[in-house]
């Protein structure tokens, strides 16, 4: 009779363990999918260690991709694909990931290197303007 309640107890744990990595994931999906990578690789990636399941390995990787971090995502695609090598997915996204182009610069990065010129152009014409010339 114990040994029937101990192998009740943990089948239920099990299944309840379950459930809850299934909300987890669902979560941080949700998460990334609102722009909000941070929260959802915190989600994922507890204590920060990366995640056992194949799923979630490809969703951080689909995170690094859309962040410009290739080689993380290149990284955590071959993982996932080490854990399940029969999934097509996951090569064909690092397929993908190596057709990408190599070099990638952000809206941001556009945007800071003018704001930086045009400051750097003020200053060079204050400067020419108000200091006196020999």
């Amino acid at each position: 009779m114990t040994t029937d309640r101990e192998e009740w107890r943990s089948a239920t744990r099990a299944t309840i363990d379950e459930y809850v990595d299934q909300v987890r994931f669902a979560r941080a999906a949700q998460l990334a999918q609102s722009d909000r990578y941070l929260e959802a690789e915190g989600i994922l990636c507890s204590n920060g260690h990366l995640p056992e399941n194949p799923h979630e390995l490809d969703l951080l990787a689909r995170i690094a991709v859309h962040q410009g971090r290739n080689s993380q995502a290149r990284r955590l695609w071959e993982a996932a694909l080490s854990r399940d090598p029969k999934n097509e997915t996951y090569q064909e996204c690092l397929t993908r990931l190596g057709d990408l182009p190599r070099f990638r610069i952000s809206f941001d990065t556009v945007l800071s290197c003018i704001v930086w010129i045009t400051i750097a152009l003020s200053i060079a014409t204050l400067l020419y303007v108000f200091l006196p010339r020999k």
